[in-house]
């Protein structure tokens, strides 16, 4: 069984050249990562491969034109469904 989450995330109003979101699985430690592409007027991205019932952290973070992270958001905890 595969659970997914969606992000959707607001960009920074200044110097980004695309939104990566980042969510960690806080019991095996391992990073799922995916870039949030605009669609239906959010910025949102669909991470899959998740364990049910676990818990994450989620980021997103944007990164510049020189491939720099740039503002992230602080980690957000939630349980996979």
């Amino acid at each position: 069984v595969t659970a997914y989450a969606l992000i959707r995330a607001t960009p920074p109003t200044v110097n980004w050249s695309r939104l990566v979101a980042q969510v960690k699985d806080t019991t095996t430690n391992e990073i799922y990562q995916a870039q949030l592409i605009l669609a239906g007027g959010n910025y949102e991205a669909t991470v899959s491969g998740l364990r049910p019932g676990r818990a994450h952290t989620v980021v997103a973070c944007a990164v510049n034109a020189t491939n720099v992270d740039g503002i992230a958001t602080a980690a957000v905890p939630f349980t996979s469904a």
